[in-house]
């Protein structure tokens, strides 16, 4: 991880875009993506999305992304020079606000990306959990 945590995340107009598709379509399941991209001076930029399969049990409200997708992701990010940064899922009737489960789960160093906006609950937000625990990130597109 960097010296200083990173304060925002920085998601282009055409990953926003690709991550909105994913969960209306697949409604009323919850999407799940791998987040590639880069750390630079306190940001977190995202570069490409890797969609995954949700193979979680209760995909109406929890997400688990297929590891063979988990390990394509990491090589294809690799194989470009970058990594990755994080998981992105939908919310599809629930706020962008990560559940108890999403927090547990969070591997630390890695930013968990919630959307709700599939259910009108707003945009993607970024959190990132680090020594101190999970904190919400300032989410820019750009």
């Amino acid at each position: 991880m960097m010296e200083s945590p990173p304060e925002r995340v920085r998601i282009p107009r055409r990953c926003v875009e690709i991550l909105a598709g994913m969960a209306r379509d697949s409604d009323p399941h919850e999407a799940c993506a791998l987040l590639e991209g880069a750390l630079e001076a306190g940001a977190v930029r995202i570069d490409a999305v890797h969609p995954a399969a949700n193979i979680a049990t209760e995909p109406r409200t929890a997400f688990e992304a297929d590891p063979g997708a988990v390990v394509a992701a990491l090589a294809q990010a690799r194989a470009r020079g970058r990594i990755i940064v994080g998981l992105w899922h939908s919310h599809p009737r629930g706020p962008a606000v990560p559940s108890e489960r999403d927090l547990r789960e969070l591997w630390p160093g890695w930013l968990l990306l919630v959307d709700g906006a599939s259910s009108g609950q707003g945009a993607p937000r970024a959190f990132l959990r680090g020594p101190a625990g999970v904190r919400e990130l300032i989410a820019a597109q750009g």
